[in-house]
């Protein structure tokens, strides 16, 4: 799971989000793995926090 810095596409606040796209899935996916990330181990999901610097325009 990664909470990024970007707001929703479909977020309350009315303010323009943009996708994700599949390069940057693929970094966060190193960034999790490098940052401990077991895929093939069962257990609760593992969060990447990437919110540094989000702030909602509401």
């Amino acid at each position: 799971m990664v909470t990024t810095n970007r707001p929703h596409l479909n977020n309350w606040f009315g303010t323009q989000g943009s996708p994700i796209l599949p390069g940057q899935v693929a970094d966060r996916n190193r960034t999790a793995l490098s940052d401990g990330w077991t895929p093939e181990d069962p257990g609760s999901p593992f969060h990447l926090d990437q919110s540094a610097g989000f702030a909602s325009s509401h």
